[in-house]
């Protein structure tokens, strides 16, 4: 499967696309924004329920998916951070 984004002049393949997520959220402050909206949009917590809830929380685990990445991952840095900062999670 191959996407065309408006603006590029050529189709990006489904590898070409999730390798361009990796670098992206592969960084430091790639992986902060990754961990604030899996944070923000109830990839870790539970949400309402709500239909807007569940589409903000499909739209960040399509994301961490190109990326590799599990909820888990992302409990276990919350849980690291806390450690080394002393703060509950």
């Amino acid at each position: 499967m191959s996407f065309y984004l408006r603006g590029l002049w050529r189709r990006i393949t489904q590898r070409e696309l999730a390798a361009t997520y990796k670098r992206v959220f592969g960084t430091d402050d790639g992986s902060t924004v990754l961990h604030h909206l899996a944070n923000e949009f109830h990839v870790i917590s539970p949400h309402d329920g709500s239909p807007l809830c569940e589409g903000q929380r499909q739209v960040v685990l399509r994301i961490m998916n190109f990326c590799n990445y599990t909820a888990r991952d992302f409990s276990l840095l919350e849980e690291s951070r806390s450690e080394r900062t002393g703060e509950e999670a």
